[in-house]
């Protein structure tokens, strides 16, 4: 995968449209994407609400959309349980985070345990940087604050089958850390190197691992030869996994605000993609994200 142009290519030649269920969408940047998402025939939207509060915000930005279904909500937790049930009763494929609290929509979606493939919900952010010749994956910078060495093996787990369904068979994987060998003063290297040592004893993933990495080895190959890192994975990373919530969405924000590189980002871990993003994001950033989910919506049916 080498670009978001390639993924919503392969988001536009779905041929049974996945329908995403969207609770309080009461944002410009949200209406925007989402009739960018109708316009070019990526999917079908349901709209959960006040449907006056959708109105007003359309006519004061001159949005465009097709029409939609809408379900009038009384409260916006009632829209939002209301989105959920959709996707669980198969009414929908997608559930995309309106502008409600961030807790409150985890909450919706961890209400119910036959939702969870896996043990954890964890996020994974794709960023297309032009000088690279493929999509660099992020994990986990929303979810998972601090997470343990077993906790990081379900990230990994996620991640990967996440690149997979993307069509990267054996994603390159970069453990990063703040160092390139195992300190014991430094617990992210001592994951990297135990998370390493599983995958050679075990081969747990369908992946190439590697780690610790520090960032520069992980994503410049010139400066993996600097050290003397021979690897595979060292400066041709897919997927980096962050050491925690803090560096992941440090890193992150910073690629978006100051590289400004096109991202998106999907929530793996349930049986259909859940779309969860910040507030603040732009347009671009909200319509990638959909896009990543319908591809992955098809996978999983």
């Amino acid at each position: 995968m080498k670009n978001f142009k390639e993924m919503i290519a392969k988001a536009k030649n779905i041929e049974n449209k996945p329908r995403i269920a969207i609770a309080c969408p009461y944002d410009k940047n949200i209406l925007e994407a989402l009739g960018r998402i109708q316009r070019e025939g990526i999917g079908d939207v349901i709209l959960l609400g006040d449907r006056d509060k959708v109105d007003s915000i359309k006519e004061k930005y001159n949005i465009e959309m097709d029409p939609v279904d809408f379900i009038k909500s009384e409260s916006d937790i009632q829209a939002l349980k209301k989105s959920y049930a959709m996707v669980i009763e198969g009414q929908a494929d997608i559930i995309m985070k309106g502008m409600v609290q961030t807790k409150d929509f985890m909450r919706t979606i961890l209400s119910n345990k036959k939702f969870m493939k896996n043990k954890l919900l964890t996020h994974t952010v794709a960023f297309d940087i032009p000088s690279r010749d493929k999509l660099l994956f992020v994990t986990d910078p929303s979810i998972m604050t601090e997470p343990t060495l077993d906790q990081k093996k379900v990230i990994l787990d996620n991640a990967v089958e996440l690149l997979q369904y993307l069509g990267i068979e054996e994603p390159k994987v970069a453990i990063i850390s703040s160092v390139e060998v195992p300190n014991e003063a430094i617990k992210s290297s001592m994951d990297g190197s135990e998370l390493m040592e599983l995958q050679k004893k075990d081969s747990i993933w369908n992946a190439q691992v590697y780690g610790p990495l520090a960032i520069d080895n992980a994503v410049s190959k010139e400066a993996a030869k600097l050290k003397n890192i021979n690897s595979e994975v060292a400066g041709n990373a897919d997927l980096l996994l962050m050491p925690n919530l803090d560096a992941g969405n440090i890193f992150c924000k910073g690629l978006v605000y100051i590289g400004e590189f096109d991202t998106g980002g999907i929530v793996m871990g349930a049986h259909k993609p859940i779309v969860l993003t910040s507030r603040s994001a732009g347009v671009d950033e909200r319509f990638n994200s959909i896009c990543i989910a319908c591809v992955l919506a098809e996978k999983m049916k």
